[in-house]
């Protein structure tokens, strides 16, 4: 099963640390809920080794830090629409749904003899 969800991998672990207005945090905590699913039973070494060769953890990363706004892009996007970032997506829940799923995913990863992921995650 893992397997056949490898090309939809990259856009389903963006939904969960993609900023949403406040009426759309219910999708990053279903994707949340998937992706965790997803590493708990489905995981595999061949696809651990995939979400690091596509830097997947970093590019999870870089959407926290952006949710966070801990990035310049972050701050004017904020100003221009509706979705929440910085201390309004942490009060919506969004920090702890993004930060929960890639540490279960890095966790998960290592049970699979493969500290890939760690290593992305510590970059």
């Amino acid at each position: 099963v893992g397997e056949q969800l490898r090309p939809h991998l990259f856009g389903l672990l963006a939904l969960s640390g993609a900023s949403y207005p406040a009426s759309g945090v219910h999708i990053a905590s279903a994707a949340s809920d998937v992706i965790r699913a997803f590493s708990a039973n489905c995981l595999s070494a061949s696809l651990v080794w995939f979400l690091h060769d596509r830097k997947m953890i970093v590019h999870m990363t870089d959407d926290i830090k952006e949710l966070c706004a801990m990035t310049a892009v972050a701050a004017s996007a904020s100003a221009s629409n509706r979705c929440l970032y910085g201390r309004d997506a942490e009060r919506a829940g969004l920090w702890v749904v993004a930060l929960r799923t890639v540490v279960y995913l890095v966790a998960n990863s290592c049970h699979h003899r493969c500290a890939e992921l760690l290593g992305d995650y510590d970059s």
